[in-house]
């Protein structure tokens, strides 16, 4: 029961670190999404102002930059989260009082 155990828990941390891999990569393609959209933004902020665009535009252009940056936001937690999952596993103290 105890080797069962101890490959249960090596499994879950070879799964834990790759997810923990797949979030980081996600977190590197929102920040360019987040510029992406926010150069979008800029952009049809400046043709509305010179009433090239319509406030529809501008607004569904706000609507996908935040949500991009919510999007980044979260997988910037999950990837905090995930990091402390790892070093949980590790054996690494997480948590300290002071």
């Amino acid at each position: 029961e105890v080797q069962m155990t101890a490959k249960y828990l090596d499994m879950f941390f070879d799964s834990t670190a790759e997810s923990l891999l797949k979030i980081i990569s996600s977190d590197m393609q929102m920040e360019k999404k987040v510029e992406a959209d926010s150069l979008a933004y800029q952009l049809t902020r400046r043709q509305f102002e010179e009433g090239l665009s319509t406030a529809i535009d501008l607004h569904t252009t706000s609507a996908e930059l935040l949500k991009s940056k919510a999007t980044l936001l979260q997988c910037r937690l999950m990837t905090m989260v995930k990091e402390q999952l790892v070093k949980y596993y590790r054996g690494e103290t997480i948590w300290t009082e002071q």
